[in-house]
């Protein structure tokens, strides 16, 4: 799997209902647990999975996000060939055109080596081993393969949220909303396994047509004429797109069992080194 595929980390998540903490920086740099940031686990399964070819899409007011990526060294990203690549630091919105973004950007996906793209956004908070999920896609020969998660809370947990609709073949026929009608569905972490030449005209439709603003709505609206097959996630997932899941995700850093899973079960989650010299009171 060395060098096959590249990550493409879309950080235009849906922030009205955790305003409060994102007012100065995007959902991705939150502080998580004590020590780490939202966007750590993003980026640790694509590394635990040997991707050394990253680009994050960002939103304005991105200052603390930088400062915390850096040269991507704390992830063994700071490399001549490759590395991690920060598309969009300036005044855009919050409700980003990620596939605009990416049209201006094309040349950085043709001369990207790789043959396979990972497109995932931040706020799912997991720990996952991409490797099974690759495997999944590959075999089934589907076009586009979407991650997602079970729950059986869905009244109270995922609000807002994108609803699988899958048949008995792992097919996803549809796409919907969770806005709490029912407890069991299958949730979206949205994350995409595709070839690269795939997001590539998926991206000229979009900006050719303009009926799509992003790369997900652009899949969401294409199921029809897209063979997307659906792989299942079975660890611990937590969407951090509120104060209340927020709130409750590091609650559950208590329950030594969940901490263990997230953070070291399919890989260490790594974050930013803090070993400057203590302050002296």
């Amino acid at each position: 799997m060395v060098n096959k595929y590249m990550g493409l980390l879309i950080l235009n998540e849906k922030e009205d209902n955790i305003m409060s903490l994102t007012k100065n920086r995007p959902l991705a740099s939150i502080p998580f647990a004590g020590r780490y940031r939202i966007i750590d686990f993003a980026l640790s399964n694509l590394v635990n999975f040997r991707v050394n070819n990253v680009g994050i899409i960002t939103q304005s007011n991105s200052r603390s996000l930088i400062d915390h990526l850096g040269s991507g060294s704390h992830w063994d990203l700071d490399r001549k060939r490759s590395g991690i690549f920060v598309f969009n630091f300036s005044s855009y919105t919050n409700d980003i055109n990620d596939a605009k973004i990416l049209m201006d950007n094309l040349e950085y996906l043709y001369r990207s080596k790789e043959e396979y793209v990972i497109v995932s956004s931040s706020y799912m908070i997991c720990n996952i081993n991409y490797e099974e999920a690759a495997k999944f896609h590959e075999e089934s020969n589907a076009d586009i393969t979407v991650i997602s998660t079970k729950t059986g809370n869905g009244k109270k947990e995922y609000l807002g949220c994108d609803a699988l609709n899958v048949d008995e073949n792992n097919k996803v026929l549809s796409v919907g909303k969770n806005y709490g009608g029912h407890n069991d569905l299958n949730i979206s972490m949205e994350m995409y396994l595709m070839k690269k030449d795939i997001l590539i005209d998926l991206l000229y439709k979009t900006v050719e047509t303009g009926y799509y603003s992003s790369i997900k709505e652009a899949i969401n609206k294409n199921i029809s004429n897209i063979n997307i097959k659906n792989f299942e996630f079975k660890g611990y997932v937590k969407c951090i797109n509120s104060i209340d899941a927020f709130y409750k995700a590091n609650m559950d850093m208590l329950n030594l069992e969940k901490s263990r899973e997230l953070f070291f079960k399919n890989g260490l989650i790594m974050t930013k080194v803090m070993d400057e010299a203590p302050a002296k009171y």
